[in-house]
């Protein structure tokens, strides 16, 4: 690849930027399987809501087989076998 990507840094608790070692994907999955954190990655805290979801304030599109032409066209095939 050109141009050579950058090399990844990281800030510790001092302010200093590290240089961290770039890490193959065996590697990264390793650490995941293992529990363990992946240097360089941001940890989100993530937490519910628990609250209801707000309605849809825009009307749905159709599917194809919802529009008004092929809902007539079911409708006469249902009332045409039920003959």
């Amino acid at each position: 690849l050109w141009p050579p990507p950058l090399p990844q840094t990281s800030v510790d608790s001092s302010g200093s930027s590290a240089q961290t070692e770039q890490l193959s994907f065996a590697e990264v999955m390793r650490l995941i399987q293992e529990g363990k954190e992946v240097p360089g990655v941001t940890k989100l805290d993530v937490q519910p809501s628990n609250q209801s979801p707000t309605p849809s304030r825009m009307t749905r599109i159709l599917k194809p087989w919802e529009t008004e032409m092929s809902v007539h066209r079911i409708l006469c095939e249902r009332w045409m076998v039920s003959l």
